[in-house]
């Protein structure tokens, strides 16, 4: 489920999100790609499991946004990890992110991809989902190698944030089909 209000757009749920086409162009586009849904298949208790099968990062987050204004991205989590009444401690379902960068094409023409890692607020640090709030991710801005160049405005690119996940087990955990939903939220 998608639902875009102003200058702000939510991508719920662990599928890739697609924004039907409308009248106008919208400020701000989200798109989850890579594997959108988070499936840690069959783990045992006492046990660790990190998605970051696709060179080091599971999901990634796509961004393209049309107007010169700074933007942020934020991750959480719904709810705790459930199976009926049963729940994984929330300590135990983490995020991370290693790497951002940006597309953008230049005033001659040309296509370049930029460097970002500055704009992560918690560059490869493990960040538990509790409390279930809203975790800034990212924020725009200026590239880490090229300062003249920024994410602010595309201008026809888009910047990529690339999230892994990671899964400890407790020992004494009850068997069961545990889920949640992730939310990514953009707001500009």
């Amino acid at each position: 489920m998608i639902s875009l209000g102003l200058r702000k757009l939510v991508c719920v749920g662990m599928i890739t999100a697609a924004l039907h086409p409308l009248a106008y162009a919208a400020p701000i586009q989200l798109t989850l790609e890579g594997i959108p849904s988070i499936d840690f298949g069959e783990v045992q208790p006492g046990s660790r499991k990190d998605l970051n099968e696709i060179n080091g990062y599971h999901t990634s987050a796509k961004i393209e946004s049309s107007e010169n204004s700074v933007w942020s991205l934020y991750i959480k989590a719904d709810d705790l990890l459930t199976s009926g009444p049963n729940t994984i401690a929330g300590n135990n379902f983490r995020w991370a992110t290693w790497y951002a960068g940006f597309y953008k094409t230049g005033g001659s023409g040309s296509t370049d991809w930029y460097h970002r890692r500055a704009g992560l607020a918690n560059l490869g640090t493990e960040i538990s989902f509790i409390p279930l709030d809203n975790k800034l991710v990212y924020t725009s801005g200026a590239s880490d190698d090229y300062p003249a160049f920024n994410d602010i405005n595309h201008n026809g690119g888009y910047t990529e944030v690339q999230f892994q996940f990671i899964l400890d087990i407790p020992y004494s955990q009850a068997p069961g089909d545990y889920a949640t939903t992730i939310t990514y939220t953009v707001t500009q």
